[in-house]
C-alpha cells in the first residue's frame, strides 16, 4: 500500500502496535484477580453467596491503597452503583473492611432505566473513580431488557459499559448464576459482551471458602478465597506468604522508619517471617522495602 493511500486509511499496522510495550503486559489491576482498569468484570454468584461482601472488602482495599489477595491496589475513588442491596448495608460492609469513606460514592437509583448508560457516564466523569460496582446486571436491564434471553439487548446494554471502562475505570458488574449449572444466567450474549468472566461458587466443607473460576481475554488462572473468622479479611488459599509479604509492605510504607521489632509486633504472623532477613517487595513493579532497623 502507498503511503498516500495509507493515510487515508484508519487502520493501523500490527508493527506500529507492536512498537508499543504496553501491548504485551497484561492489564494493570485495581483489585488484584477482579477488576482491572480499562476493563469490565461480570461476577456471577448464587443469591446470597457473598458478592456484595467480597465487592466491599475490594472496595475498602482501593480507597486505602491496601493489600488484597496478596497484592497492593491503587488508591483511587470508588464509585458503587447499588440498584439491588440496600445502600446502608453496604455502607457497613465497607466501613467493617476499613473504607474510607471520603471515597466511596453511592448511586442507589437510576433517573431512566430504559436508557441507563447515559447517566453512569456522567456518574463517571464526575467522580473519576478507578472502580465502579454495578449492583446487579438484572436490576440495571430491568426495563431495557424486556427478554433475558435475548442477546441484541443485552449487547446494546453492555457495549457502552464497555467504552466506559475504556475511558480508565475498572468496571466490575455483579450477577446472578443458575443453580443447574453455576454458570452466569441468562444470554451468552452477556459473557461476549465482557473483558472477563467470574463464576464464584461455595467449597463443600467449608462455608467461608469461595472457588472463583476466571474466563477472558487475557489470562487468570482459577483461584480460591477465604474470608477470616473475624470476617475482616480475605485470603487467598495457598497464598499465605504473599499475603504477609503485601501486609509488611503496607505496614512499612505507612510507617517509613519503622523497625524489626515494630513490625513483628504490629503485623500479625510477621514474628515467623522478619528473623530469616529483610522481606522483599510482594508484587513487581511495587517499590522494594526498605532495609529495616532492628
Amino acid at each position: 500500500m502507498s503511503e498516500d493511500r495509507r493515510r487515508q486509511s484508519r487502520a493501523i499496522r500490527l508493527a506500529d502496535v507492536l512498537q508499543d510495550t504496553e501491548a504485551y503486559r497484561a492489564p494493570e489491576a485495581v483489585v488484584p484477580k477482579i477488576a482491572f482498569r480499562e476493563r469490565t468484570t461480570l461476577l456471577a454468584a448464587p443469591e446470597k453467596s457473598g458478592k456484595s461482601t467480597l465487592v466491599a472488602a475490594a472496595a475498602a482495599a482501593v480507597t486505602q491503597g491496601e493489600a488484597f489477595l496478596g497484592e497492593l491496589c491503587p488508591q483511587g475513588n470508588v464509585l458503587m452503583i447499588w440498584l439491588e442491596e440496600h445502600r446502608d448495608d453496604l455502607a457497613e460492609k465497607i466501613v467493617r473492611f476499613g473504607g474510607d469513606p471520603k471515597l466511596v460514592f453511592f448511586l442507589d437509583s437510576l433517573v431512566d432505566l430504559r436508557n441507563p448508560i447515559p447517566e453512569i457516564e456522567r456518574e463517571i466523569k464526575v467522580t473519576s473513580p478507578i472502580l465502579v460496582v454495578i449492583d446487579s446486571l438484572s436490576e440495571l436491564g430491568r426495563e431495557a431488557v424486556k427478554d433475558p434471553w435475548a442477546g441484541i439487548p443485552w449487547t446494546r446494554l453492555l457495549s457502552p459499559l464497555n467504552d466506559a471502562a475504556r475511558t480508565g475505570p475498572a468496571i466490575v458488574i455483579l450477577h446472578h448464576t443458575r443453580k443447574s449449572d453455576g454458570k452466569y444466567r441468562d444470554s451468552s450474549a452477556i459473557g461476549a459482551a465482557v473483558d472477563l468472566i467470574l463464576e464464584m461458587s461455595t467449597v463443600s466443607g467449608d462455608r467461608r471458602a469461595r472457588e472463583i473460576k476466571a474466563q477472558g481475554r487475557f489470562r487468570l488462572d482459577d483461584y480460591t478465597i477465604r474470608l477470616e473468622e473475624d470476617g475482616n479479611r480475605y485470603l487467598l488459599v495457598g497464598g499465605e506468604e504473599i499475603e504477609l509479604l503485601a501486609r509488611i509492605f503496607v505496614y512499612v510504607r505507612d510507617n517509613p522508619h519503622a523497625s524489626k521489632r515494630s513490625v513483628r509486633e504490629k503485623v500479625e504472623g510477621a514474628s515467623t517471617r522478619i528473623p530469616g532477613g529483610h522481606p522483599k517487595s510482594p508484587t513487581r513493579g511495587h517499590p522494594k522495602i526498605p532495609h529495616l532497623r532492628e
